[in-house]
């Protein structure tokens, strides 16, 4: 009789355990890295919320990784990672650029050029560790009338 070890590893049971260990590690799938719980609020320097848009944190190691979250009406938003159709909740440890996209109000009638948005850069770096993160982030310019 082969010892108990021996019997476990050859049967059905270790794909279930390597399938479960996956899981719980929290990787989105294959080839993204481990990712931690990512929120916050975005601000204009007067206080008032970012009311919709994008926001972006930009991984300079590696530019095929997109991380990235939708800001809702009150500011706040949770970051995603993707890499190609593979997604997962938060982002990778690290340190990071930000850069914030407001949503662009249209008028009722569409102009007849193109709109163009725009960009913002978060002043500083900022960091995802192996925990919760929190953040709150202000762009520096007051917010449209």
């Amino acid at each position: 009789m082969a010892p108990i070890h021996r019997r476990i590893a050859r049967g059905p049971f270790l794909g279930s355990v390597l399938f479960a260990s996956l899981l719980a590690g929290g990787c989105g799938g294959a080839g993204l890295p481990h990712t931690h719980p990512a929120a916050g609020t975005v601000f204009y320097q007067d206080g008032q919320p970012v009311r919709g848009g994008l926001i972006r944190f930009a991984a300079p190691d590696d530019p095929a990784l997109q991380i990235v979250g939708t800001i809702e009406r009150d500011g706040t938003f949770r970051l995603q990672t993707f890499r190609g159709k593979v997604s997962a909740d938060g982002a990778p440890e690290g340190e990071y650029d930000v850069s914030v996209q407001p949503a662009v109000m249209m008028p009722v009638a569409p102009p007849k050029k193109a709109l163009v948005v725009r960009s913002h850069a978060v002043p500083g770096k900022f960091k995802v560790e192996a925990t919760e993160n929190v953040f709150e982030l202000e762009l520096p310019m007051p917010s449209p009338p």
